[in-house]
């Protein structure tokens, strides 16, 4: 399955992060695991309106990494997305992911617990190309 292959390459390309991964992790994390990041395949759109044997899927990865420190800046937030970015452009660079890659958006989010809790949530499309009825 593409699907699958495409996910776990991405989740290989942010191994050397060296920050626990997590696929589609729904328990929240307490303050002692943190940081960590949690990758989700969250849509697949798929177009399979031309006469072919093949469909063309359009699919959104979200990419979430949360950490919490006494002192976090959103600074350190876009320090730890844009090294994200990095991790999954190399591994696409060395050995193309899919078709298509890139990033869609960003969000980033800071709280006030025992201390700061932040978190950076990306999205990134994906397009690949696969027989009818798989993915």
């Amino acid at each position: 399955m593409r699907r699958s292959e495409i996910v776990a390459a991405i989740i290989d390309a942010l191994k050397p992060l060296g920050v626990p991964l997590y696929e589609w992790r729904v328990a929240p994390a307490e303050y002692e695991e943190l940081p960590i990041i949690v990758v989700r395949d969250k849509e697949d759109h798929i177009d399979a309106t031309e006469v072919s044997a093949s469909a063309k899927h359009t699919m959104q990865i979200e990419i979430e990494y949360t950490t919490a420190k006494s002192d976090l800046s959103a600074q350190d937030i876009r320090k730890a997305v844009s090294s994200i970015f990095a991790a999954i452009k190399q591994a696409d660079d060395e050995k193309p992911i899919a078709e298509f890659i890139a990033p869609k958006s960003v969000d980033i989010d800071l709280e006030h617990n025992e201390v700061i809790v932040g978190r950076g949530i990306m999205e990134i499309i994906i397009t690949y190309c696969t027989e009818i009825w798989r993915l």
